[in-house]
């Protein structure tokens, strides 16, 4: 396809730079000396101030990690995923070049190793989807290694904390659980947990049992936390339990407004301890209708006064603007004068349940002069359409024309896939609509 160049001044330029983005979902595969490990970073950008976690998947063995020192600096990213390894404390730092929707990564693991490799992004706005489509997440305090619970639950590794030491017991007898793994470790005299969720409500579970031989009664160990704002003042496992080797769950309701889940905690006789931490999301009010305006770096207001967010959620493939045709067959010809074009997918997280997507597309580019001149195939949530010719559907070229796919979402993302057949693939707007 033939395009104008537009040629930007350099102080424009650097404040693209500036502005680079990487909140979202991007996932890559690092070839090391253990194999490929294939990792999902889940990042929330605010100002220079980088947020979110990782899960990793190494020869088989998932774990997940919430990273640190998070930053953005002109168009590098940086952060590092701390691990505990059999009791050692390691660090892997990343260092990434942020380009349009990719970042090129060297990870440095310790003094020993590093690999680069390229992270793509997989959704825009995955960071901020409802806690309706966020999973459970189990952590097991005190542990290096996962733990699995009389249900089949896999509780993930210790991470998450700030500050304390862990501790194992493996031989101990627990009471009031079926589970009594889950307290056979646990950290200690720790200042923080925290873990990064999409915004919504929550049930935060705290799991306790007092497994130190040194505490023989009550009074001996009182701690304060805090669970989002929720004050619990003079804990004592002892009595919250009935006595020693006793299991005790607090359950905590709780609603995050800024991305992340914290609990605090305050030492007042001896100090803090917690066995396993469970992260539970709850259901969320109905999903939204989303509106998407491919091609256009700001949001456009259709005919019917509904905002249609600028470009995102694509991966590959790029834009272009065409102000000032004229389009038949809408009432809202602003939809169909920008486009994006040569992308592989469209992918947005959502609640799962049934929807309607509506894809939007015109012929409007004058290297296009008749049928089988442009011609592809995509797929929307498993429904195929092969050899989709837009000049055939619309009946020519600057003609609106849209595409309607109902659909159901079982794994809390909607995706588009795009496959070139002759010329490339284009869309102009993407519209998706929960159905009762």
């Amino acid at each position: 396809m033939k395009t104008r160049i537009f040629f930007l001044t350099l102080a424009l330029s650097a404040c693209s730079v500036w502005a680079a983005d990487v909140t979202g979902v991007w996932k890559a595969q690092f070839d090391t000396q253990r194999g490929l490990q294939k990792y999902t970073f889940t990042l929330r950008q605010e100002g220079t101030k980088v947020t979110g976690n990782t899960s990793a998947d190494v020869n088989g063995v998932k774990r997940e990690s919430e990273l640190k020192e998070g930053k953005m600096e002109g168009d590098t990213v940086s952060f590092v995923e701390p691990l505990n390894i059999q009791g050692n404390d390691v660090r892997i730092t990343y260092t990434g070049k942020v380009s349009d929707h990719e970042i090129k990564f060297t990870r440095q693991v310790g003094d020993f190793a590093t690999t680069e490799a390229v992270a793509k992004l997989e959704s825009a706005t995955a960071a901020a989807e409802p806690a309706s489509a966020a999973k459970t997440v189990r952590i097991k305090a005190g542990k290096s290694d996962p733990v699995k619970d009389a249900e089949g639950n896999v509780w993930l590794a210790d991470q998450g904390f700030e500050g304390g030491q862990t501790i194992e017991r493996p031989d101990i007898q627990i009471a009031n659980t079926k589970s009594p793994d889950l307290y056979r470790a646990e950290r200690y005299s720790m200042d923080s947990f925290s873990w990064p969720v999409p915004n919504g409500k929550y049930t935060v579970k705290l799991h306790f049992a007092e497994t130190f031989d040194g505490i023989t009664g009550p009074g001996q160990r009182v701690f304060s936390y805090n669970v989002q704002g929720h004050q619990f003042k003079d804990f004592d496992v002892w009595v919250k339990a009935g006595g020693a080797l006793k299991a005790y769950v607090e359950t905590v309701p709780i609603e995050v407004t800024d991305g992340k889940i914290k609990v605090t905690f305050t030492p007042n006789v001896e100090n803090p301890q917690i066995n396993a931490i469970e992260i539970i999301p709850q259901a969320s009010p109905a999903a939204k209708t989303v509106r998407i305006k491919a091609g256009k770096s700001d949001p456009v207001k259709d005919a019917e006064g509904n905002v249609w967010l600028a470009d995102q959620g694509f991966e590959g493939g790029q834009t272009i603007e065409r102000p000032d045709i004229h389009i038949a067959n809408t009432k809202s010809p602003d939809l169909y004068r920008a486009e994006r074009y040569s992308m592989d997918s469209f992918s947005w997280a959502v609640p799962n349940g049934k929807y309607v997507v509506k894809l939007h597309f015109a012929e409007t580019f004058d290297g296009i002069t008749g049928p089988g001149q442009r011609v592809f195939s995509y797929k929307v949530q498993g429904h195929e359409f092969k050899d989709f010719d837009v000049w055939v559907k619309a009946g020519g070229a600057l003609k609106a024309y849209v595409e309607t796919v109902p659909v159901e979402v079982t794994e809390g993302k909607i995706k588009v896939t795009f496959t070139p057949n002759v010329e490339n693939p284009q869309i102009n707007a993407i519209e998706i609509t929960p159905q009762p």
